[in-house]
């Protein structure tokens, strides 16, 4: 097999591929500006932002992406460059990955044309990268991470294992959701044919890295709030999580810790009043419970701020994190069939067809963004505006549909692949490619469902992977059985 950057670009097709890419990443990046002059805002725009602006070392959401807005603010305060770096970051992340499926997989002229449409003729990476979020710098890390999985894979090598170290490190600082991004690098490297030291070399150092990120970050916290805790966010959604329950079980408190019961006062109040009209509505899985001010968890927070004479909103909302984590544990192992059925099965139902949510509109809507935007990106005023405000909504409408679709097809595929026993025909690199992806399927899905209700946004880099994988089964499929009974039967 020729070296991978040779394959690339001495090979006729192969730089032709890349020509046309390059030619794509170019044109749409410059629609996009023509189309949008402005970046896209939501809520955790401002958080990333003052969070930036402020050099913290902790915030509300991780503080990686943070620090890559402060990186690219001390080149240039324009926000059209920022969105075009994360453009280019995560089309060079699509590029290796792509480049990469050819080089190890040799799919068909169909599936390699079909795999080039889906990677970069997509709008929803467009779309993603015009958003003053983590969203897009989290997938673009994550592809060059997954991709560096398969070279781990097929053509291990020690340098290999010291980037995956580095894309850890990233990683978990930019999206807590990348928590289970090491038990999927640790399969990959048991899936590797590479020497058992190797292997324990490469899970020594995920160790480490997880490690030190995890105990990096309690520090900081625990130095800027004075509550020693991981992510004060994930305390917050296991109460809110939990909460789902409570109008379907019986009001129990036995067994619950002591801590906990003036939490569980709270809680009871607010559900005395509303269970009655709950419980006439189906079952969804939400994240009021964290936000809305009238919610039991933001009125104890408030309570709590009060009693304990905390010096500001952060620190009291870090300070309950620990209490709310452990008040939700305890009602989900309280009840858990109550738990699968009133919050996992509405979650599931949720991350199958993913809603656009905050991307369902330019800029949710709004012609003017907050003062935190304006000085961040030295704006001249708070006014922005677009070409065709309703286009992002159409555009993006049919996501959520092809989202569904592509973890069916993942599915079928692999259930097909399986049933005719493919594998035994199949390269050994495809099958352990495979183990790998249907790995990362179920830690994928299970922590979303069980974490957070699901957003189109956070399944983006799952999406690019389930569908590529998804063409290369089908094209396998049709190439080395189809094809041959279709041909017997002519």
């Amino acid at each position: 097999m020729k070296p991978y950057l040779q394959f690339i670009f001495k090979d006729r097709f192969t730089a032709r591929w890349l020509f046309i890419a390059v030619a794509a990443i170019v044109l749409q990046l410059v629609v996009l500006k023509w189309l949008y002059p402005f970046a896209s805002y939501f809520v955790d725009s401002y958080s990333y932002i003052s969070a930036a602006a402020d050099h913290a070392s902790v915030s509300y959401r991780p503080i990686g992406y943070s620090r890559f807005l402060s990186f690219v603010h001390s080149i240039s305060a324009s926000e059209k460059l920022l969105v075009s770096v994360q453009w280019l970051l995560l089309e060079l992340g699509v590029l290796h990955f792509f480049f990469s499926v050819l080089y190890f997989y040799r799919p068909g002229p169909r599936t390699r044309l079909l795999l080039f449409l889906v990677l970069f003729f997509n709008p929803l990476l467009l779309y993603l990268c015009n958003y003053v979020s983590s969203d897009a710098f989290f997938a673009g890390l994550s592809l060059f991470w997954f991709t560096g999985l398969l070279w781990i894979i097929n053509r291990p090598r020690l340098y290999q294992l010291l980037l995956q170290v580095l894309w850890l490190y990233i990683i978990i600082q930019t999206r807590f959701v990348a928590l289970y991004y090491p038990l999927v690098g640790i399969a990959a490297l048991l899936l590797s044919t590479q020497k058992r030291v190797y292997k324990a070399a490469g899970v020594l150092l995920i160790g480490l890295v997880s490690f030190f990120c995890i105990e990096r970050v309690q520090k900081a916290t625990e130095s800027a709030t004075g509550t020693r805790i991981f992510s004060a966010f994930s305390g917050w959604q296991m109460a809110n999580n939990s909460l789902h329950v409570y109008c379907y079980v019986e009001q129990d408190t036995s067994g619950i810790p002591s801590e906990c019961r003036e939490l569980a006062a709270f809680v009871r109040t607010y559900f005395d009043t509303v269970c009655p009209r709950l419980r006439g509505l189906p079952a969804a899985a939400t994240t009021d419970y964290m936000l809305v001010e009238s919610s039991p968890l933001m009125k104890y927070f408030y309570y709590k701020w009060r009693k304990d004479r905390l010096p500001g909103y952060f620190e009291a909302w870090n300070a309950v994190a620990p209490l709310y984590s452990d008040y939700g544990n305890w009602l989900m192992k309280k009840h858990p069939a109550a738990f699968a059925r009133y919050y996992l099965w509405p979650s599931a139902k949720t991350y199958l067809a993913p809603p656009p949510e905050i991307m369902a509109q330019y800029n949710e809507g709004a012609d003017t963004v907050g003062d935190a935007a304006r000085n961040w990106f030295r704006y001249d005023n708070k006014q922005v505006s677009c070409v065709f405000k309703s286009l992002q909504g159409r555009v993006l409408a049919p996501f959520p549909v092809f989202f569904l679709l592509a973890n069916l097809l993942l599915l079928l595929s692999m259930g097909w692949f399986l049933l005719v026993k493919g594998f035994r025909e199949a390269s050994d690199s495809m099958n352990r490619s495979l183990l790998l992806v249907a790995f990362f399927f179920i830690m994928n899905s299970c922590f979303s469902i069980f974490a957070t209700p699901s957003s189109l946004r956070y399944e983006v880099f799952p999406l690019v992977i389930y569908a590529c994988f998804s063409l290369l089964i089908v094209g396998w499929l049709w190439n080395n059985r189809l094809r041959r009974r279709f041909s017997g039967r002519s």
